[in-house]
């Protein structure tokens, strides 16, 4: 059996997951052999988180953070997904020993992984490149993946953008969005829950105009200005400043969130390893899941068609089977820059049974 110890090292090198506004949706209940991982949704963005599903994105990175670091302890993982989430626990690991050492080892890449906004270039990809990015995708038989490059990149663009559109056109999400936002680089580094707003990319002048569309009265008179369509345009050089995208789509099923969390993070490690640069876009699926099964009073009618347009446009230009799967996710991927600013983890919430 593992030592107290290296359960502890395994957890603390894998938290290194991506969450939405950096919410690390998680807590865990170890044994000497055992851990399991309790998920805490009210952590995460209430209307970006249908069903909790959001939360179980990031868990399911988190699970194959922990695979990887215990494999690279020589520990072979047994993991259970559980039927029906009781008391909020999703899933429970058995660390066996092995014995045996990872031939492609990502390990070294989990605590180098990030989130990039910035511009990359417009560089195509290798055969090579891609063939690696996608080599593990089969372990998760109901996903899919859709690679896209070259032209059809900026109307993806266009249409993905459109979550930065209704963030700040929707007053619900605007004050979400202006909560989340952390302007102070002590309290990120800390780990605090929210987006540090050095790792959106934005310039000086830029930063200095979301602090002051915070206030109510100035924001309603750039409004009018045309702002939300300036910052909407903004986003779509963004989005679209990359050669190469791809895109998840998953059986409509809560428990499969999970592994489309574990393939994410699995693409991204390779990426990492490959030194591209990975941006997790989520907003618009998330606004159409709402809107669709959950609270569609959130959004008015222009705001409704506005989801339903784009994401039937989305799934059409990934070509997804629609009878039998949704879109959920895209990744910008590519060379570029490294980021201003990274999010900080806290360290892992850990109860011991006896």
């Amino acid at each position: 059996m593992p030592e107290k110890s290296l359960i502890e090292n395994i957890l603390k090198e894998s938290l290194n997951a991506p969450s939405g506004s950096n919410s690390q949706p998680w807590e865990f209940i170890a044994s000497q052999n055992t851990i399991k991982i309790r998920y805490l949704p009210e952590k995460d963005h209430p209307i970006l988180n249908y069903n909790n599903r959001g939360t179980l994105i990031a868990c399911g990175a988190l699970i194959e953070n922990i695979v990887i670091t215990a494999k690279h302890y020589k520990l072979n993982p047994i993991i259970t997904i559980n039927e029906k989430f009781e008391n909020n626990i999703i899933a429970s690991i058995i660390l066996e020993k092995s014995g045996v050492e990872e031939k492609d080892d990502l390990y070294e890449y989990i605590k180098k992984r990030t989130t990039n906004r910035n511009h990359y270039k417009k560089e195509a990809l290798t055969e090579e490149e891609k063939k690696y990015l996608l080599n593990e995708v089969n372990f998760f038989s109901n996903c899919k993946v859709s690679i896209i490059e070259g032209d059809l990149i900026n109307e993806i663009g266009s249409l993905l953008a459109y979550d930065t559109y209704l963030n700040f056109n929707n007053d619900h999400l605007r004050k979400l969005l202006f909560n989340e936002i952390i302007f102070d680089k002590e309290k990120a580094q800390k780990g605090e829950r929210g987006l540090y707003i050095k790792t959106m990319e934005f310039k000086p002048p830029q930063i200095l105009m979301i602090k002051l569309l915070r206030n109510t009265t100035f924001f309603k008179l750039m409004k009018k200005l045309g702002i939300v369509r300036t910052i909407y345009k903004d986003t779509v050089k963004m989005y679209s400043a990359t050669n190469t995208m791809i895109g998840f789509s998953i059986i409509n099923n809560d428990k499969e969130f999970i592994n489309l969390g574990r393939l994410i993070e699995n693409i991204w490690l390779r990426a990492t390893k490959l030194n591209l640069a990975c941006h997790l876009i989520t907003g618009i699926f998330f606004f159409w899941q709402q809107a669709n099964f959950g609270n569609k009073n959130i959004f008015n009618e222009e705001e409704l068609n506005i989801i339903n347009n784009s994401y039937q446009k989305l799934c059409e230009l990934f070509k997804v089977d629609k009878n039998n799967y949704i879109l959920t996710a895209v990744m910008r991927i590519g060379k570029a820059d490294p980021p201003s600013a990274i999010s900080v983890k806290k360290p892992p919430f850990i109860q011991w049974e006896t």
